[in-house]
């Protein structure tokens, strides 16, 4: 195989994820609730986020938000909340921080 066909490949394969994590958060109606259907939504928005950290080490905002078609400030929200509850770790200030799943706690041996 070529490399500009690898290449052109492994764009497709991320666009179908770009388009997977969207459909997931568009998928899911909100309840009546206002305080619930916020919840719920930032749950919605940051479990397709967490699915981006699954396949990549560690992004950048602007990859989170090109990844998932979130605006910026949608995105900075739940990379915010996600490093607050611990399920991601952000690295670094302003512009250069990068965030990561943390790693999987170590098992002693016995």
């Amino acid at each position: 195989m070529r490399a500009s066909a690898y290449i052109r490949d492994n764009q497709r394969i991320e666009r179908i994820g770009q388009l997977l994590a969207k459909a997931l958060v568009l998928s899911s109606c909100a309840p009546s609730d206002p305080i619930v259907a916020q919840s719920e939504s930032r749950v919605r928005n940051a479990d397709p986020i967490l699915m981006l950290f699954e396949q990549h080490k560690d992004l950048g905002m602007s990859e989170v938000m090109n990844l998932s078609g979130m605006s910026r400030t949608t995105a900075h929200r739940h990379l915010r909340a996600l490093v607050t509850g611990g399920e991601l770790i952000a690295q670094g200030k302003g512009r250069a921080t990068r965030y990561h799943l943390p790693d999987p706690p170590k098992t002693q041996k016995a």
